[in-house]
């Protein structure tokens, strides 16, 4: 049982936890890791940590604890924000799979081997708790603590234990210590540790002042040592203003009991319910099996409490990964859901030992089978539809890959503040593990629209980018489209079922300084070029960069010419030879005609003793490993632009 549930339960959080990286796409992750950097005091990363001063500690001690084992297994010097972030989900697999068996184990305790095997297998299955369970974020571990505070707790009141107590003490705190709103997670605790010593007072006095010592230590440090009341995220501001009207609030006390349903079955598990409960009275009635009742209400005091401690603070939603609110209350529904199962089969079989004995033996075969039915499709294929999401490419690696490749680091790049794009090039928050470091500004939209490009250029901001959600939102009015159409269009990189996110446009604010119309054997076209100047001294510099479209996919990786000669003599008085475009780009990856791509910048020196005249510079391309040229429409084979030497 225990493999087939670690089987399970890895399966899809392995194909699923390395979701679009090296691309980051759950800022709360960001969080997590650059305040673990900050205190190691590898970098200064204060704006997160006083921003987030008083934040639960354990976590992040936990991060940094990662961090230099993920450091000791690069191969490479140094370690990127994606490298940390891969470490800290695997570590959250592992803490999900040790949920998992200790959710079994919980349903085990209320209705038997039967009740931990479903209870287990819907934890390891449900696609809200497999993408919830793979974040490097505090919540997968505030539910192991969970688990193992109930479990514990559970385990203490079967056997008498103070130990087993004592663990569960321990998970409770530990859950407050990864994240304060889970302070629900002592209950468990405390409601047992209140019973054992009402059994055993004397064997119990001296544990319970153990259990509030430590309470009070753990308590002490967050205050008055850590500063836990400091913190002003949303969540402390909430609990601060707390009301008896929101603490009784209706609604969103029953959309967060339906949300902590969800990963079961909305259906299945009111049904299942309903028929337990019935089940149960009839057993009752007769005398036969049934489940321990202190163990549910031990459960139902559990998620009560922290029903009204979820609903101070978020009305759950799907949007934004907020169901992880109430999956610790459904650590517990699950085993409770898990127990109702047992309790229908051991009605069922008591019944059939009177009346149809040999259906004693298929009773939990037959329940399990109609189970499965019902809820083995909906979590199969939520599954294989996380796996395919999560192994799409997001657009902004494509696009940081793409601008790496092919971007000179001449100019800002402009995106809207409230774009998906906003923070593509920002390595902390991105991923972005480029070789160039981009620089980028924000700017308002309603400004963007009013601004002429050259007003960009004049600050120093060359390109600008945006997706199609952008462009909807912000550009769709006559105005706006007339800004994006005074732009020149460098690439669209079209929606596509392999990628995450919408079309992406990458725009440079100002077309080529001058307009070209050269094709080259039918394979590439010159569009344009950048020229410092065509009039020039003896020892002057010119620059020269050039523009390019694929009229179709060259034949071979060509090499760019660049000759400098008198305009009646061929031989080249300063040359410049390599790839046309920039360097990481060679031409046999030239695929796409709607493509503008940009030159390097080439600089060719005049030697001093050049007498005046008229000169020629000439452009032209060639393969490299036998030294053909390509031609012009002409016949010549290159296109010559007029220079003058004074």
């Amino acid at each position: 049982m225990v493999v087939t549930l670690i089987g399970l339960a890895l399966i899809p959080r392995w194909l699923t936890f390395d979701r679009y990286l090296p691309y980051l796409d759950y800022a709360d992750e960001n969080n997590m890791y650059l305040m673990a950097r900050d205190w190691r005091g590898l970098e200064d990363n204060s704006a997160i940590t006083n921003w987030l001063q008083g934040y639960p500690p354990l976590y992040i001690w936990l991060n940094m604890g990662v961090q230099p084992i993920v450091e000791a297994f690069r191969t490479r010097p140094w370690v990127l924000a994606p490298d940390y972030l891969y470490g800290l989900r695997l570590t959250a697999v592992i803490a999900s799979l040790v949920t998992t068996l200790l959710v079994a184990g919980l349903g085990w305790v209320l209705g038997g081997r039967l009740a931990g095997w479903w209870a287990g297998a819907i934890w390891a299955l449900s696609p809200l708790v497999v993408e919830s369970s793979n974040l490097a974020i505090p919540d997968p571990f505030v539910f192991l603590a969970c688990a193992l505070s109930l479990l514990a707790a559970c385990l203490a009141w079967r056997d008498t234990s103070p130990r087993w107590l004592l663990l569960s003490l321990v998970a409770g705190l530990a859950a407050v210590y990864l994240k304060y709103p889970a302070v629900y997670a002592l209950i468990p605790s405390i409601w047992v540790g209140l019973a054992l010593f009402r059994r055993q007072p004397r064997r119990m006095l001296p544990w319970l002042a153990l259990y509030l010592l430590l309470g009070l230590a753990a308590a002490f440090y967050l205050v008055a040592g850590y500063g836990a009341l400091t913190l002003s995220n949303r969540e402390a501001e909430s609990a601060r203003d707390i009301s008896l009207g929101e603490i009784i609030n209706g609604l969103f006390n029953s959309n967060n009991w339906a949300f902590s349903l969800l990963p079961i079955g909305t259906a299945l598990s009111l049904v299942t319910f309903g028929l337990g409960l019935i089940a149960y009275g009839i057993s009752r009635r007769r005398g036969w099996r049934t489940l321990e009742l202190r163990y549910l209400g031990l459960i139902a005091i559990y998620c009560a409490v922290a029903i009204v401690i979820v609903s101070q603070f978020s009305e759950v939603s799907l949007e934004a990964g907020k169901i992880r609110h109430t999956l610790p209350l459904t650590v517990g529904l699950v085993a409770v859901w898990g127990a109702a199962l047992a309790q229908i089969v051991w009605t069922v079989q008591a019944w059939a030992s009177i009346h149809q004995p040999r259906l004693t033996v298929y009773a939990p075969l037959l329940l399990s089978l109609v189970v499965a039915g019902f809820a083995l499709p909906p979590l199969l294929t939520g599954n294989l539809e996380l796996v395919r999401q999560f192994q799409k490419t997001a657009s902004q690696s494509i696009l940081w890959k793409w601008a790496d490749e092919n971007i000179p680091l001449d100019g800002i790049i402009l995106v809207p503040p409230d774009s998906r794009l906003a923070h593509t090039w920002n390595r902390p928050w991105s991923g972005y593990d480029g070789v160039k470091s981009f620089v980028w500004w924000f700017e308002g939209a309603e400004q963007i629209v009013v601004s002429a490009p050259s007003q960009y250029v004049e600050r120093d901001i060359d390109y600008f980018t945006l997706d199609e959600d952008d462009r909807l939102k912000h550009f769709a009015t006559p105005e706006g489209q007339a800004f994006l159409d005074s732009l020149t269009l460098l690439k669209t990189f079209p929606a596509s079922p392999q990628m995450e996110g919408d079309t992406v446009y990458f725009y440079r604010m100002q077309p080529p300084a001058f307009s070209a119309v050269a094709r080259y054997g039918d394979q590439i076209q010159l569009v344009g070029y950048d020229l410092s100047s065509n009039t020039l001294q003896p020892g002057d510099s010119l620059i020269f960069r050039p523009y390019w479209r694929s009229l179709r996919r060259p034949a071979t990786n060509y090499s760019l010419f660049i000759h400098l000669t008198a305009a009646a003599d061929p031989q080249p008085i300063a040359q410049a030879d390599g790839n046309p475009a920039q360097a990481g780009r060679l031409t046999l990856n030239w695929d796409d005609p709607t493509e503008l791509l940009i030159g390097a910048d080439w600089t060719l020196t005049l030697p001093p003793e050049t007498p005046p005249g008229a000169y020629q510079l000439r452009i032209g391309l060639y393969d490299f490993t036998s030294g053909a040229r390509l031609t012009l429409a002409d016949g010549s084979d290159a296109l010559a632009l007029p220079i003058t030497v004074r």
